[in-house]
């Protein structure tokens, strides 16, 4: 990861100098069970904390949460470094929707629009 991180990070500093602040910038992290995809995503978190003051974390794993109870998806503003487990950083989510499972298979179509809706709010700020 840490080699990744490096060069994504070179590049996203190489687009803060050419363009507008990254606001813009979308990253979408998936894979297989214990992949390593919340340890990425911290660092990523991290990495593009030395660059911007806030990085908004679009939370979709309504089983496994970073900064919410289960059973939520959420947009949490994160303007601090991620340490350690989830239950030593909670946050204050700049809105959410509570799913109700820890898994989308329950009502998949409440989890798409409840993604769609954050991400449109977002979108409108």
């Amino acid at each position: 990861w840490a080699r990744c991180l490096a060069r994504l990070s070179e590049d996203l500093l190489q687009s803060a100098r050419d363009l507008e602040p990254l606001k813009e910038l979308t990253t979408l992290v998936c894979g297989p069970k214990n992949a390593g995809k919340s340890s990425f995503c911290r660092r990523l978190v991290n990495t593009l904390l030395n660059a911007n003051p806030v990085v908004a974390y679009l939370e979709a794993d309504c089983g496994q949460a970073e900064f919410t109870p289960p059973g939520c998806v959420s947009l949490t503003l994160v303007d601090a470094a991620i340490a350690g487990p989830p239950f030593m950083h909670p946050r204050k989510f700049a809105r959410a929707c509570f799913i109700g499972d820890t898994t989308p298979k329950s009502d998949p179509a409440l989890y798409f629009n409840s993604v769609l809706h954050l991400v449109d709010w977002y979108r409108s700020q």
